[in-house]
């Protein structure tokens, strides 16, 4: 073997060593990121379950506020009907007041008609009136 050999073998030994040392490199960094995409992994399955437990809250929420408003519904309509025959007891007996009344000046006006028509005759007989 001659130098020029032994240069060779040497670049060979130096680039050889140079190309373990960058799988190696490569190794680490590989390895590296693959417990990074674990960590990722297990990050993102907890935010994942944390938004499903949001959504399941959210959707409990709603059905809970739906029956409260249905609930709140019955009990406002009920009252509405409660203060709605409250006011018709109050007003029906003012109606038929102001009926009784109309009615009775009514007949007072009948019966004033019908006495003048009544003096009217018995004047007209008397012979008091042309």
């Amino acid at each position: 073997m001659d130098s020029h050999d032994d240069e060779l073998i040497s670049n060979h030994k130096a680039t050889l060593a140079d190309h373990e040392k960058r799988i190696r490199d490569l190794e680490r960094v590989s390895a590296e990121r693959t417990v990074k995409l674990l960590n990722f992994d297990e990050k993102f399955g907890a935010i994942l379950k944390g938004i499903e437990q949001v959504t399941t809250k959210v959707d409990e929420m709603k059905d809970n506020f739906d029956s409260r408003l249905l609930e709140m519904e019955a009990r406002i309509n009920a009252k509405i009907q409660n203060l709605a025959a409250e006011v018709n007891d109050r007003i029906k007996p003012l109606e038929d007041a102001d009926g009784e009344k109309w009615r009775k000046f009514v007949w007072l006006i009948i019966g004033a008609l019908v006495a003048g028509a009544v003096g009217y005759v018995i004047g007209s007989i008397k012979g008091d009136h042309p």
